[in-house]
């Protein structure tokens, strides 16, 4: 579980001066750790073929996350969008249903829209931090892989840090969103 002293570390050194994209590099040089696309889909692979009858069998139960790890995301956002659903706040609006709803998944579901399924193409080792906040992004992340941080990663051919949700991590980080106005008093 991250605290509130994770979001210090990696926010305190953001200098006024570093871009989107230093931040992201930044990210991905502290938070990102490995690359274990060879392992998972190794043990995906040989689900179902590890002792499955034997009680307490901690590789079967690795070899069934991993498989898990490899299925298609569901990307309830794009589908949502796409079908005309707009984001205001942390509701979902439709302009031709009354009731709004409060995630896209529902939204999904009242207007019967199938949720685009995104390729899994890698695997990566992540801090539980960026774990927490791949996830606040709808990424799919397992917390304990072997007593890892994994996270299913849905893009490639490119570097981890010019991934979109990786960027908007990042530019919340450069630009945080901006604090209540204090009120002050101006003397005449």
């Amino acid at each position: 579980m991250a605290c509130a002293d994770d979001d210090q570390r990696v926010t305190q050194m953001t200098y006024s001066s570093e871009t989107l994209d230093q931040c992201a590099d930044r990210i991905v040089r502290q938070e990102v750790m490995c690359c274990l696309s060879s392992i998972v889909s190794t043990l995906a692979n040989g689900y179902g073929n590890i002792g499955q009858n034997r009680p307490d069998n901690g590789l079967a139960d690795l070899a069934e996350q991993a498989l898990e790890l490899c299925c298609p995301v569901s990307d309830y956002e794009e589908a949502a969008t796409e079908a005309g659903w707009m984001v205001y706040g942390s509701v979902w609006q439709h302009p031709e249903h009354e009731a709004a709803e409060v995630s896209a998944e529902n939204a999904c579901h009242t207007s019967d829209i199938e949720p685009y399924e995104r390729e899994v193409f890698e695997h990566w080792a992540v801090t539980q931090w960026l774990a927490d906040k791949l996830r606040e992004h709808g990424e799919r992340v397992d917390d304990d892989f072997g007593g890892l941080c994994v996270w299913a990663r849905t893009t490639t051919g490119q570097g981890v840090a010019m991934d979109s949700v990786i960027q908007e991590i990042a530019k919340a980080i450069v630009a945080p969103a901006p604090s209540k106005p204090r009120s002050c008093t101006v003397r005449r």
